[in-house]
């Protein structure tokens, strides 16, 4: 080859090439009705295209559509893209003057969910599915930067998704991520059957979805024959409950208390409902199994559950909506979140451990009902130690945020030491105590309810002792000596038979009633109030001898001060009348007591 004609080749080689990557503008009109045409057959949608149509060969045979408007069998607008790519086959171009598209990419689509909604596209899809002419579909789909509309409010945006269907083997795959509510959410599917879904049978189907606030997977079926339908495994995380179903929108009760979740499962689930008969689920770092149900009733989700656990974490699952106190100190005013109207929950719980602070129960069997603003705790059964209790927690929302709350239960043989450490950090009474209560209230706060209280409670301390006082010691000493006695009161214990007393409660303020103290040398008595709305002490107890003339006459203890550090001292004003020593010193003279009248004033009075 000379010189001459390898440069000629070249060049020609140079320009042809040149042409092929070079878009060019064609007859706008053929092109369109072969692309609309195609795009017809296999979706039953129209397109138009507005704008100048170019043609590529190089690198990959393309056709450009600017300004692409896609629009189902009634006109309706379902898809507007900036730019439509077709890559087509090349073969089918030069041997059959045909336009098999291969690949086809949206630019900046425009997506209008309403159509899709309706129910008048899917049948033609459906149709078109079924027949023959889907082998010719598009194999291939492109969107980028892509986003939804509903009735022109924006759904989705930033979506980008890349699909591939083989149409002879009936997989569909694809992928891709989208802006929802303000969040990345990625997304997939592989191995879905779209023939099978047409004809009302069930799909094979790999589903993913994440975001960073929630992940959910199935693997199983889909079947769409009269509703979306999905057997498989489920799988559910989020590290933090409250914060997904703020983004989803969907209110679920007593999901600020539950904080991190994980569900998994073999089950059946559709928009209805569904179920998971063998869930494992992880709440915070409490692991349960069990079964759950779920119904959707006008919109209103209804969860029914019976889990159990071996060891449960009571401290993050009853923590309130609101704190219970304030940074200082008293009952917190923050108003309650309103109670949640448009869920319902119904479960049963059983755990072989349950911890609250430093308290252990165990063989807990517990409910949790919550309907229509009503709240419904219960415990019907649970040891703590060698006792045991049960009660009741009914709350309701009356006119929000107000709440109003009734509370009933029962204890016995439960070790007081345990409770009185966890409630008020100290081991100073220990013994078996046996009680009931019942309470109500109502208030928008937990300071409202305090000072709102009203109700009774009954309690009996049996085998118990008092930490830091000798009472039989002070007793006896008291009858010589009260002076001393009171400067020399503490140290010792007490070992007791019985405390009891009875608490009447009227607006926020107990009064005790029947305070007796019974022990080996010792006979006591105590009266005064709770103030549960300042949480104040006001008591006066009384200690003596069994062989005291007058009970009054023996030592005098006053309890006082808030709850978290109350004073125990002795009355020492009391005492000092009674010193034989300061006595005289309170004693009335004779000549200013009262004597009645003289002579001469009862002669004046004549």
């Amino acid at each position: 080859m000379t010189r001459r004609t390898f440069f000629l080749l070249a060049s020609v080689s140079f320009a042809l090439a040149l042409a092929a990557v070079t878009p060019w503008s064609v007859p706008s009109l053929r092109l369109d009705r072969q692309v609309a045409g195609q795009v017809e057959r296999v979706t039953g949608l129209t397109l138009v295209s507005d704008g100048e149509v170019t043609l590529t060969l190089l690198p990959v045979p393309r056709i450009t559509l600017p300004d692409v408007t896609i629009r189902t069998a009634n006109g309706e607008s379902i898809v507007f893209a900036r730019q439509m790519r077709a890559d087509i086959n090349l073969l089918s171009l030069i041997s059959a003057r045909r336009i098999d598209i291969a690949e086809t990419t949206l630019i900046a689509p425009t997506i209008h969910l309403r159509p899709f909604t309706t129910g008048d596209l899917w049948p033609g899809v459906q149709k078109r599915l079924n027949s023959g002419d889907a082998s010719t579909a598009t194999t291939r789909l492109t969107l980028l930067r892509g986003q939804v509309l509903d009735d022109d409010n924006d759904v989705a945006d930033s979506i980008d998704l890349f699909a591939k269907w083989s149409p002879e083997g009936d997989d569909l795959d694809f992928n891709g991520r989208a802006r929802w509510r303000g969040e990345m959410v990625e997304f997939r599917a592989v191995n879905l059957a779209p023939r099978n879904l047409a004809a009302g049978q069930s799909s094979p189907a790999w589903i993913s979805v994440s975001s960073r606030l929630l992940s959910v997977s199935l693997l199983g079926t889909i079947d769409a024959a009269e509703q979306l339908r999905t057997r498989g495994r489920f799988s559910l995380k989020t590290p933090s409950l409250s914060d997904a179903v703020q983004w989803l929108d969907r209110p679920l009760p007593l999901a600020a208390q539950i904080g991190s979740l994980a569900l998994s499962g073999d089950g059946d689930l559709s928009l209805r409902g569904g179920s998971i008969p063998a869930a494992t689920i992880e709440l915070g770092k409490n692991p349960l199994e069990g079964a759950l149900v779920l119904r959707v009733e006008d919109n209103r989700p209804i969860l029914s559950a019976t889990v159990a656990a071996d060891t449960l974490d009571l401290d993050r699952l009853l923590e309130p909506l609101t704190p219970v106190r304030s940074s200082w100190g008293s009952w917190s005013r923050e108003n309650f979140a309103p109670m949640l109207g448009s869920a319902s929950l119904d479960v049963r719980l059983s755990a072989n451990a349950a911890r609250l602070g430093a308290l252990v129960f165990e063989n807990v069997a517990a409910g949790i009902m919550m309907n229509a603003g009503r709240t419904e705790v219960s415990v019907g059964r649970a040891t703590l130690g060698q006792g045991s209790l049960k009660g009741r927690l009914i709350m309701t929302q009356s006119q929000a945020p107000a709440v109003d709350a009734r509370l009933i239960g029962s204890f016995d043989q439960i070790e007081a030491g345990d409770i009185v450490n966890e409630v008020f950090g100290n081991r100073r009474f220990a013994g078996l105590a046996q009680g009931q209560l019942a309470l109500e209230s109502s208030g928008r706060s937990f300071a409202t309810l305090a000072n709102a209280l009203s109700g009774k409670i009954s309690l009996s301390l049996r085998q118990g002792e008092i930490s830091g006082l000798d009472l039989a010691e002070i007793a006896k000493r008291v009858q010589a000596r009260p002076l001393s006695t009171a400067m020399e009161w503490r140290g010792g214990r007490t070992n007791f038979d019985q405390i009891g007393f009875g608490l009447t409660i009227t607006d926020g303020v107990g009064e005790i009633t029947e305070g007796t103290m019974s022990a080996q040398g010792l006979r006591g008595s105590l009266g005064g109030r709770i103030d549960f709305g300042d949480r104040q002490f006001n008591l006066r107890g009384v200690v003596a001898a069994p062989t005291t003339a007058v009970p009054g006459k023996g030592f005098p203890l006053g309890i006082t001060g808030n709850w978290d550090s109350p004073t125990i001292a002795p009355d020492i004003q009391a005492l000092i009348e009674r010193s034989s020593v300061t006595a005289p010193l309170f004693a009335v003279p004779v000549d200013s007591r009262q004597r009645g009248p003289t002579r001469a004033d009862a002669v004046k009075a004549q």
